[in-house]
């Protein structure tokens, strides 16, 4: 059954500079099994976050830039109208309201932050590698 996902911003860099290793990879099965959403918000900062040049040697930007391109354009998108202040990081609240503005029942993270909350609101929290043993071994 597919799953409405919110992936934070950290891991989605590391999907986009690294494409040909494992997050990368788990990250195409999770396009194809399930539902990726974000908000405008989980974009905008994606879109800072990707654009900053000192992630030049290891992408260039141009890649990067079409890399982000193609992800906002396949995303499900969402308009995240609460606010939510549960995370001890106030940044990372934006993926709790991505995650709830589209009902999802999955956030993929690796800030600890986030991780604390498992569950959140009956939304799981996980690493990369307990989504995928939760979410992909099945699919």
């Amino acid at each position: 059954m597919r799953k409405k996902v919110v992936f934070d911003t950290s891991l989605l860099l590391t999907v986009c500079i690294y494409s040909d290793r494992e997050p990368a990879q788990i990250f195409r099965l999770a396009w194809l099994h399930h539902e990726v959403v974000a908000t405008p918000q989980t974009l905008a900062e994606l879109a800072q976050v990707i654009g900053r040049p000192k992630f030049d040697n290891w992408r260039p930007h141009q890649v990067r830039m079409a890399w982000l391109q193609n992800h906002a354009a396949n995303v499900v998108e969402y308009q995240s109208e609460s606010q939510v202040t549960d995370c001890r990081d106030a940044k990372d609240n934006k993926f709790l309201d991505a995650a709830l503005a589209a009902s999802a029942e999955v956030i993929v993270c690796s800030d600890k932050d986030l991780l604390v909350l498992y569950p959140y609101r009956n939304i799981d929290v996980l690493n990369l590698q307990d989504f995928r043993q939760k979410y992909l071994t099945a699919a």
